[in-house]
């Protein structure tokens, strides 16, 4: 991808429209994420360090951008939330919710994971206020190790009705929003986020590409002017 992989760098590309991508595609894109060498050791210490697992659900958008060789190569935004597994997806609450994030793209003829980030949301210690929780962000550490890179606190989702009637869906949306918007800044994602070779030169430098679409796609499209619609989430199977 011709976005640039440097701390602080812009993509250099433009996001020109997204469009949410049905359950059955998705899916390609949730495997791509959930299975690929690299992304696949993200899933796997989230899912050992907080107990949590993906389940079918995943949320993804197609991109649209104005550089056709990106373009070539279908580049897709995608979120895979992760919950207890004892937890049905409508008694979810916000500090359940584990995300991994991903910028998946067509690599001689397959999905593949280009970059990849986590978010963890979980109770805080007792000194957090009630509407405060613990966020914990994953990616290389200083050893070129996966783990967790940053812990803080965040202001807990609103999950408030805002138009959205499907409980599990409404609570990942708000999860989503809290890592986009307060905890995944650009600077901070292009630094924490798993970039991953593939063959195609294109989309071998995924990061600054990662987060640019993280702000200007699910923190447009997801999270603004009311988010998600309910029928966006019967869509992607969560109603």
């Amino acid at each position: 991808m011709t976005a640039a992989a440097t701390g602080g760098d812009e993509a250099e590309f433009n996001i020109t429209d997204a469009t949410l991508k049905d359950a059955d595609a998705a899916a390609f894109d949730r495997e791509a994420t959930l299975h690929g060498e690299e992304s696949g050791q993200l899933t796997r210490e989230m899912a050992r360090a907080t107990g949590r697992s993906a389940e079918t659900q995943a949320i993804s958008f197609d991109l649209e951008t104005d550089d056709q060789d990106v373009n070539a190569v279908s580049p897709a935004v995608t979120a895979v939330p992760m919950k207890p597994a004892s937890k049905d997806w409508n008694d979810v609450t916000p500090t359940d919710i584990t995300l991994q994030f991903a910028l998946t793209a067509d690599d001689n003829g397959q999905r593949k994971a280009v970059s990849t980030v986590g978010v963890s949301f979980h109770s805080g210690p007792r000194a957090l206020s009630s509407n405060e929780m613990r966020v914990d962000t994953y990616g290389k550490d200083s050893d070129d190790e996966i783990s967790v890179v940053r812990k803080e606190t965040a202001e807990r989702p609103d999950v408030g009705t805002d138009g959205l009637g499907c409980d599990g869906c409404k609570v990942v949306v708000g999860a989503i929003c809290v890592g986009v918007n307060t905890t995944l800044g650009r600077k901070a994602c292009i630094s924490r986020c798993i970039p991953i070779v593939i063959s195609n030169p294109l989309i071998g430098t995924g990061c600054a590409g990662l987060c640019y679409a993280l702000t200007s796609t699910f923190g447009k499209i997801a999270c603004g002017s009311g988010g998600l619609s309910e029928g966006a989430c019967r869509a992607v199977n969560f109603c």
